[in-house]
């Protein structure tokens, strides 16, 4: 799976510990070139995905996102670059939990270094096409690192 972004970030609402928050980005499925298969791939078109809440950690935990069901488009043997991603418009929940602190520090921080390196943990992801096939990974884990500062362009709702 393959993300560009996010392209724009616009806080919607915000609470003491949640906030709702409107995300535009890019994404695609790199099924790369299987042959055969090939020619399945291409009418398969797109798959459905659900992740649980996914938990994003840097020294701590810092906050909890749950996404809405995405359809994420398949590719077969994609250019190198991202012009083959597809744009996608969610609205995330974005809670906080811990220390406000810490958190606070964390985003004028990476702020500062215009730099983001955080973790991040799915304990389930479901993919599926229509009703035909349905696969359920768990313990998802991957790090992620962006550099320079399109990736907080966050505007608060006035």
């Amino acid at each position: 799976m393959v993300f560009a972004g996010p392209d724009q970030v616009d806080v919607r609402n915000m609470t003491s510990d949640v906030m709702w928050v409107n995300v535009k980005g890019r994404i695609g499925l790199d099924v790369g070139n299987i042959g055969v298969w090939k020619w399945v791939l291409r009418r398969l078109d797109k798959v459905s995905v659900e992740l649980s809440t996914v938990r994003i950690s840097a020294q701590s935990e810092l906050v909890r996102v749950d996404i809405p069901p995405l359809d994420i488009p398949l590719t077969v043997d994609p250019p190198n670059d991202k012009s083959w991603l597809t744009e996608v418009e969610r609205e995330i929940r974005v809670q906080v939990v811990g220390n406000r602190t810490v958190l606070e520090e964390f985003v004028r921080e990476t702020w500062s270094q215009r730099f983001l390196s955080v973790h991040a943990v799915v304990d389930e992801v479901h993919v599926g096409w229509k009703t035909n096939f349905k696969n359920k990974m768990e313990n998802i884990r991957t790090n992620i690192r962006m550099k320079g500062r399109s990736f907080i362009i966050i505007q608060l709702p006035s």
